[in-house]
């Protein structure tokens, strides 16, 4: 067994203590394999694989290609249907629960590429929601936990947030022309991480609201430093603490996946890591419970137990080539994979490395959910919003815990006059929980006015559109109001 390496790192990355410590050695099963399908995109490589969910919880695998394709495919690696792109995709991404599909391609070096972000309606693929401007190399593709936002970015300096129904720009982040080789929202949508080329691994506070067309992401005082060149990639914990705590896995090209733990990321935080070393890795995910982390490398794909970094189980000639892409399935008991061989392939985590046989096996350390082990697959189902957490000071919100402090309602006016709900000090100490903003103000609170003309849609996010009239005209063209309800405001609306 490999050994296992744990590095403390203080506030802003200072190294401070080194330890390498012999982990157990225990049996490596092999990892099952299930199907495969090659070609999958007629010979091309296969850059990137998920699987998505219908409205009725069945799921299936999807793949973007080098051949400009965008592909789903049944359990048994049938093929169901084709989406013909304008160019190769580098990256996709299906949202925590299924319902919709990110997509990002792009022409090398810019090239005359479209360099399109798209985003779609996971049932099937069928249905595109909206496609992005011409926003250069869409190298690297994330969902925020609520499906609100996509934040995409490549080889030419920026990041860039956008709306998913709109597909209008929300937040932006010059990185100095560093490459973005890998970007992920954290689980409660607090914070969005990126790993450059060089290894570098930065956060930002993810902002709420933006008051202008367009802000900018805060930098948080967290620094890591991975190593590496060309094959980088992160991934957050699938989980919070009730503290706040979070994970993030990297793995690179320099022969090492390290997970790092950070505490107080919006305060003062504190980082520690433990590290394996690994062949050059390519890609990784997190099980949904979180309790495993899949590593596709040079040919191989590897499963690890995400506590003790031990392997659980592995298959060395995965592919003949580099393993592009992995993730694992909603219910955590199948890995697919996708690599320049041009091979999409579907395996089966042994019994022994996944599946749970006790409730505590599930325990994710997250008051906010309900956690239960049902046929051997961990479910995490969040608990009822408003339920108390973080020693009753908190209330629970979309299964995060919601610990904003205040002493009077005063403290948690967010500016909102019309549509915000987030207004009432809570089981004192703790703000009205954000979820609280999903429900129709109108409804709940008449004297919000929050309906209609009275609601200003452009900055009250909160607030559901209703229209007033049926298309934009005369007056109604400088009002920065969308009447007629088609994601359209003033000049940007053809009909004006």
């Amino acid at each position: 067994m490999l050994p296992r390496i744990h590095t403390l790192l203080l506030s802003a990355g200072i190294s401070a203590a080194m330890a390498v410590l012999a982990p157990v050695a225990s049996a490596i099963d092999e990892l099952i394999f299930v199907v495969e399908q090659q070609p999958a995109h007629d010979g091309e490589a296969v850059r990137a694989v998920g699987f998505a969910t219908d409205t009725a919880g069945e799921y299936w695998v999807i793949s973007g290609g080098e051949d400009a394709t965008l592909r789903s495919w049944s359990l048994q690696l049938a093929e169901e249907r084709v989406q013909d792109l304008d160019h190769e995709i580098y990256d996709l991404e299906a949202s925590t629960d299924g319902s919709i599909v990110a997509t990002g391609e792009g022409g090398w070096n810019g090239g005359t590429s479209t360099d399109t972000l798209r985003i779609w309606s996971a049932d099937g693929l069928a249905h595109e929601i909206g496609t992005g401007a011409p926003i250069g190399f869409v190298y690297v593709v994330a969902l925020s936990p609520d499906n609100k936002f996509a934040a995409v970015s490549g080889f030419y300096g920026e990041i860039l947030i956008y709306e998913t129904t709109s597909l209008t720009l929300y937040a932006t982040k010059e990185t100095g022309k560093k490459r973005t080789k890998a970007i992920a929202f954290s689980p409660d949508g607090s914070m969005l991480a990126a790993i450059w080329k060089g290894g570098t691994i930065q956060l930002w506070s993810f902002p709420d609201h933006c008051e202008e067309q367009s802000c900018e992401l805060a930098l948080l005082p967290v620094s890591m430093k991975h190593g590496g060149t060309w094959d980088l990639s992160i991934a957050f914990w699938p989980h919070n603490d009730s503290d706040g705590t979070t994970k993030i896995v990297s793995g690179s090209d320099s022969g090492m996946v390290k997970v790092w733990t950070i505490k107080d990321p919006h305060g003062t935080p504190i980082v520690t890591v433990e590290s394996v070393p690994s062949g050059g890795v390519r890609s990784l995910a997190w099980s949904p419970n979180g309790s495993m982390i899949v590593a596709g490398g040079n040919g191989e794909i590897t499963v690890y137990d995400a506590d003790t970094l031990e392997i659980l189980s592995q298959k060395v000639n995965a592919h003949s080539s580099r393993v592009n892409d992995v993730a694992f399935s909603p219910d955590g008991l199948k890995i697919v994979s996708g690599g320049d061989d041009g091979a999409l392939k579907l395996w089966q985590v042994p019994e022994s490395s996944a599946g749970c046989s006790i409730q505590t096996d599930c325990d994710d350390f997250n008051e906010c959910t309900i956690d239960d082990c049902v046929g051997n697959v961990c479910q995490n189902t969040p608990a009822d919003d408003g339920s108390s957490c973080n020693g009753e000071v908190g209330i629970c919100c979309s299964g995060s815990c919601d610990t904003a402090a205040c002493m009077s309602d005063m403290d948690c006016d967010d500016g909102d006059n019309f549509c915000s709900l987030n207004d009432v000090c809570r089981n004192p100490g703790t703000c009205a929980a954000a979820c609280d903003n999903s429900f129709p103000a109108c409804s709940l609170h008449e004297l919000n006015q929050c309906c209609g003309p009275q609601c200003n849609q452009s900055n009250d996010l909160d607030c559901a559109c209703v229209p007033t009239h049926s298309k934009e005209k005369g007056v109604r063209c400088r009002d920065n109001i969308d009447n007629d309800c088609d994601g359209l405001v003033d000049g940007d609306d053809p009909d004006c």
